[in-house]
């Protein structure tokens, strides 16, 4: 996807060999996160990986690691069973969770010997190729609209999302936003662009995959009457009356 830094897809989970209930991972977090908060001001974001590299049914590396506000926080040991601090905030933590024993060597075992059992019972399949593609616009003021490409897709194959004007490729893009990775296993992409409204160009967006192409034209005549009703009363009659009759144009077809 152009601008953008490559999402990978994930495989869609198939197993039900899988434990019912996440209710002990859940406390074992609820309960990190009260400790952490207690050394950190101003905590935004705590992000926590923990699982296996396995290679031939053999356990490569083994992981715990935590993350707060994007930083490295702190991260186990699976072998000594003990934690080491990323960040100098982390050292009270780390003295605090190497005082526990027992919980040290069930999360040792368990990402040492239970992670790897559960991936091999682990089946995955290829993500269905889907794309949805969804063009609306918002509008900034009387002459002008943010035009939106919403791009969401399981396909590997997408290579290119483009706004075009008159059939043409247009790429001044004012943001680009993902691809951001979805719940599903299909990732988010969202193009704006600022258009301007008076005039008739015919403004689309297009996907561009390995076996097709997919084309979504906007119809700007309902932004157009929107706009009608909302014409400033600080304005002038010779005003009010210019941007009417340019509105009329924009909205009637071309020829």
């Amino acid at each position: 996807m152009r601008g953008t830094q490559q999402e990978h897809f994930k495989p869609v989970l198939e197993s039900h060999n899988l434990p019912g209930t996440c209710t002990a991972a859940c406390y074992d977090v609820f309960d990190a996160l009260k400790e952490i908060s207690q050394f950190i001001n101003h905590t935004l974001y705590v992000q926590r990986r923990r699982g296996c590299i396995t290679s031939d049914e053999r356990l490569e590396s083994a992981f715990d690691n935590w993350a707060v506000n994007g930083e490295g926080f702190i991260q186990f040991d699976a072998g000594a069973q003990k934690w080491k601090a990323l960040s100098p905030s982390a050292e009270m933590i780390k003295d605090s969770w190497n005082g526990y024993e027992a919980r040290n060597h069930f999360f040792g075992q368990f990402i040492n010997e239970e992670c790897p059992k559960m991936i091999h019972q682990i089946k995955l399949r290829e993500a269905e190729k889907r794309t949805d593609l969804r063009v609306f616009a918002n509008p900034v003021d009387l002459t002008r609209a943010l035009l939106k490409c919403h791009v969401t897709s399981t396909d590997k194959s997408v290579r290119s999302v483009s706004l075009t004007e008159d059939g043409a490729t247009k790429a001044n893009w004012i943001t680009v936003t993902g691809p951001l990775p979805s719940g599903d296993g299909s990732v988010i992409l969202i193009l704006t662009a600022e258009v301007p409204l008076i005039h008739t160009n015919i403004y689309g967006c297009v996907v561009q995959t390995e076996d097709r192409t997919i084309t979504v034209m906007w119809d700007n005549k309902k932004i157009k009457r929107r706009m009608k009703k909302t014409i400033p009363e600080s304005m002038t009659e010779t005003e009010k009356e210019n941007l009417r009759m340019s509105l009329e144009t924009i909205t009637r077809p071309k020829d």
